[in-house]
């Protein structure tokens, strides 16, 4: 028989506290600390490894079905160019040629001249760009829907709540 309890203690560090996991087993009781961060990192990580996994339905990796989905969304609404997807993405001007180069020589984009403009090019998504996406989408709702199978919506509310305040607190150390 196995029977695991959670819960809290304060840490060595004033006003932090840990999670424990109390664990009765036949051969005793074990304790195993958590570490929220290690935690999360490890959530994240087998998270990115099914997208990846997933990316295989689409011949895009994750951060590419990632980017296509913003330029589908954002270029329904208005012209998008290589600086918006920098600013959005928050990454390298470099990066962002890269990528986009890749996605055109793909045919999933295509850049077109402006005509008040001649240096901005616009990124305009193709039809394959379009059908990818919607492969994207797809998958991810599968996805999602297998991340949360068996968890209830008060658990999935509680989930939620948690990692925003996780969040909150991160961005608040790291500003």
């Amino acid at each position: 028989m196995f029977v695991a309890i959670l819960f809290f203690r304060e840490s060595a560090v004033p006003g932090v506290v840990l999670c424990r996991k109390r664990c009765c087993t036949e051969k005793g009781v074990e304790f195993m600390q958590y570490r929220v961060g290690f935690e999360v990192r490890k959530l994240s990580n087998l998270v990115k490894k099914r997208i990846d996994h997933l990316s295989e339905e689409t011949g895009l990796t994750g951060f590419q079905g990632y980017l296509m989905s913003y330029l589908v969304k954002e270029g329904g609404r208005r012209d998008l160019f290589q600086r918006d997807v920098e600013k959005h993405l928050e990454i390298s001007r470099a990066s962002v040629t890269s990528v986009l180069q890749l996605l055109e020589k793909n045919g999933f984009i295509r850049r077109e001249s402006v005509d008040t403009d001649a240096r901005l090019k616009k990124i305009v998504v193709t039809h394959k760009g379009l059908q990818a996406n919607n492969r994207i989408l797809s998958s991810l709702d599968r996805m999602e829907a297998d991340l949360v199978d068996g968890i209830s919506t008060e658990e999935m509310e509680t989930f939620i709540f948690v990692m925003e305040r996780i969040r909150k607190n991160l961005e608040t150390l790291n500003h």
